[in-house]
């Protein structure tokens, strides 16, 4: 009993094992190929984003360098100043030096620094800090948001002016600071300074005259930023070559300097950096992404993936255990039931619960046991016969000689006494006990089978005066091979229970008739025939199992059951005979076998 389980848990965990490694581990292995795909490759995406948002931003900000750059050099180009009706072009006299040396510089100085402000809306102040001919400094603050200036030294001090570079061309960039040089709410403003020089002589040579510095409203570079659009979110920095923040998003580190904040600006395991290069104004873009933050969408897909994996391993692993019980289960109780069946139960049917393979093998199981049980059946019956049959024919075969020379012995005394009648009596007899005494398994010419059953006529006419008449359509009757007997008891019978109720004269007709590979017989009599209800026994007896032994089962034609039963047992099942009746008009029997022309081919003994 262990080993029987042992062997059931071994084929259960088997299949489940195998379902388990073929079903699960490709789907990990894919599961995790796509994850490792799907963060490389959503990294890339990001630093390709990350990227080109920097170069947007680079890119954008140039332009608005250069606008404040073209806006800074209105100091060379200004030609117009308003006084009251009257407009001087300075171009046809001097440039904006002549400007400063004139008494009522202040108010034509600051006409143009009002001038310039009006050019963007973005422009918080103007100033002007220079020297007149007489190396005097002057100072010029306007700004229309806020008319009062507090603090000439908050201002130098916050543009630096005492370390102006004021040998340089270009336009310069100044850190972004607060305007607390200007009466009202502080506010970021980062500065753009052009200097402005004599251009009078040598060209490059022109002697340092002022500067110009326009003050820009930070919210112009906030506006820049509206305009990225990047996956995720990250800290953006516009720093100068010092480490100066111009701008960034976060308030916070406006103005400060990144590296004396010790910010870490380089890729590392935590961060993903991107910066652009510097422009030609000295300014970079900066862009730092935490990559916990920057991966969280792809890390939620990936977390979502493996609950995929594992919601799909434990529906596995559930449908694999149900599958393997559902298998295994049925082939259990055919093992169980095998057991039954060598103790010799036959009986015994397996609940069929499904229409599957599992569900067509357990119903070909009942019909095979079905099967098995009627041909185990049929086997002992028909062994019982063929033991009946012999023991009749050992009977039979008694003094076999002795029967013979006796009734030679009478024929030849009624010749000898001139009764030829008696003599083909006897000589008919003799050669129908010949002819039964024979083995009962034999197979004849069916011409010799028509033959006996002439005699048999021929012997029953001597007693009835000829009333009996037999009429014999058989073409190609020595090419067919019939077992022995079957056609005299069929015939007897048909005079016995047909002919002699109605006087003993009548006709009986045997036709043979071969098609489709089989072989008809039929014998038809004219006798009294048979009631519904008798011809309905008749033929239930005839399908029954019951042996067609005398005076058993209500049986009143044992030849023709013996028939049957001998025909289906040497052919099989779908061969044998038929009977058909009606009531005062005659009795049909039909017998089917297979045409196998001169040989015979009886089905197998296995019993």
């Amino acid at each position: 009993m262990n080993v029987k389980l042992k062997k059931r848990g071994t084929m259960f965990h088997k299949f489940t094992l195998v379902i388990l490694t073929v079903g699960l581990f490709p789907v990990f292995l894919l599961a995790v190929f796509i994850s490792y795909t799907m963060l490389s490759r959503y990294e890339v995406a990001v630093k390709t984003n990350y990227e080109q948002a920097a170069v947007h931003i680079s890119t954008n900000l140039d332009n608005i360098l250069d606008n404040y750059n073209t806006i800074s050099k209105m100091i060379y180009s200004y030609s117009s100043l308003m006084e009251g009706s009257q407009t001087i072009n300075y171009l046809k006299a001097d440039t904006f030096r002549q400007v400063i040396e004139e008494e009522n510089r202040s108010e034509k100085i600051s006409a143009f620094l009002r001038n310039v402000q009006t050019v963007d809306s973005y422009i918080y102040a103007t100033h002007f800090i220079g020297f007149d001919s007489h190396h005097q400094k002057l100072a010029y603050h306007y700004s229309m948001t806020s008319t009062y200036f507090k603090d000439e030294e908050i201002f130098e001090s916050d543009v630096d002016y005492t370390n102006w570079d004021k040998e340089s061309k270009k336009l310069q960039v100044v850190p972004t600071h607060k305007n607390k040089y200007f009466n009202g709410p502080e506010r970021d403003i980062i500065t753009f300074a052009r200097n402005y020089f004599d251009i009078r002589g040598v060209i490059g040579k022109g002697k340092y005259v002022g500067t110009i510095f326009i003050d820009v409203d930070i919210d112009r570079l906030r506006m820049l930023l509206q305009t990225v659009n990047v996956i995720g979110e990250g800290t953006y920095y516009i720093v100068n070559e010092a480490g100066d923040c111009m701008f960034s998003n976060d308030e916070n580190i406006i103005g400060e300097n990144l590296y004396d904040k010790k910010l870490n600006l380089q890729n590392t395991k935590e961060q993903l950096s991107i910066a652009s290069d510097a422009d030609e104004y000295g300014l970079k873009v900066i862009i730092i992404m935490d990559k916990k933050t920057a991966f969280m969408q792809i890390t939620v897909l990936q977390k979502m993936l493996f609950f995929a994996v594992l919601f799909c391993i434990v529906l596995l692993a559930m449908g694999s255990i149900w599958f393997s019980k559902k298998l295994t289960n049925p082939i259990n109780k055919m093992v169980d039931s095998m057991e039954l069946i060598e103790n010799g139960n036959f009986e015994l049917q397996l609940p069929v619960t499904s229409n599957d393979e599992i569900g067509i093998l357990s119903a070909r199981f009942n019909q095979m046991l079905t099967t098995l049980n009627q041909y185990i059946n049929q086997c002992y019956v028909a062994k019982i016969k063929q033991n009946e049959a012999e023991l009749t024919a050992v009977k039979s075969q008694i003094y076999p000689h002795f029967l013979y020379n006796t009734l030679e012995v009478i024929r030849m005394t009624a010749l000898d006494n001139k009764d030829e009648k008696v003599s083909k009596m006897i000589q008919a007899l003799s050669l129908q006990m010949r002819y039964i005494i024979g083995n009962v398994n034999d197979f004849v010419p069916l011409s010799e089978e028509i033959e006996i059953v002439k005699n048999y006529v021929y012997l029953l006419n001597c007693r009835i005066d000829g009333g009996f008449e037999f009429h014999i359509h058989a073409p190609d009757s020595k090419e067919i091979m019939v077992p022995k007997l079957i056609l005299q008891p069929i015939v007897e019978n048909a005079y016995k229970h047909g002919l002699k109720p109605k006087g003993g004269k009548g006709n009986v007709i045997l036709e043979v008739e071969r098609k489709n590979g089989m072989v008809q017989i039929t014998i038809m009599d004219n006798g009294v025939g048979m009631d519904e209800i008798h011809l309905k026994q008749l033929n239930k007896n005839l399908e029954g199992n019951e042996m067609g032994v005398k005076n058993a089962y209500n049986w009143q034609s044992i030849g023709v059951k013996n028939v049957h039963d001998r025909i289906r047992y040497i052919y099989g099942e779908g061969y044998g005979v038929e009977i058909t009746s009606s009531q005062s008009v005659g009795t049909m029997v039909q017998i089917f076998f297979p045409d196998k022309g001169g040989s015979v081919h009886a089905k197998d003994d296995h019993c």
